[in-house]
């Protein structure tokens, strides 16, 4: 017989007389139901492949006591959960009220802060059919985010 193993194709020995001998044993142990020490294995490997169905209240029983032990670790962690986003938006609201300019030392600048809505003024040569995306959505990037620090700077106070 030949046979594939990682190595490759191989020529096995034929088995020896003592291996079909306890061969047949296995095969007649398994068959009869009979204690054997390889029939055990066998026997749980056949049971993995194909296991006999449950008892509707067995199920239920499973079923019920899986619920049962999951739902007090899931209550916790949903107040747990809740009790942390409250404490954050709390933290959140004393950042904000702690920090940023006094309006009423801080200059109001709002007409001077720099319009960010179109991209026409960053483009003045066409677009290419095909690719040149990532190199205008990093100019837009760019242009974006030197707006934003010119507005954040002009809402504190600082003139460029």
């Amino acid at each position: 017989m030949t046979v594939y193993d990682d190595k490759g194709w191989e020529e096995l020995t034929p088995p020896t007389p003592q291996e079909v001998e306890q061969a047949q044993a296995l095969r007649e142990a398994l068959e009869a139901g009979e204690d054997h020490p390889d029939a055990d294995l066998l026997r749980s490997l056949r049971f993995l492949e194909n296991p006999p169905p449950l008892e509707p209240r067995v199920n239920e029983w499973l079923v019920h006591r899986a619920l049962h032990k999951m739902a007090p670790s899931h209550r916790g962690r949903w107040v747990a959960s809740g009790v942390a986003a409250a404490l954050a938006l709390a933290a959140g609201v004393v950042v904000v009220l702690s920090t940023g300019p006094d309006p009423t030392t801080a200059p109001v600048v709002r007409a001077s802060l720099v319009s960010c809505r179109s991209t026409q003024s960053l483009f003045h040569e066409p677009f290419d059919r095909h690719g040149g995306t990532s190199s205008r959505m990093d100019r837009i990037a760019r242009d974006r985010a030197r707006d934003y620090r010119t507005n954040l700077f002009l809402r504190g106070g600082v003139q460029p």
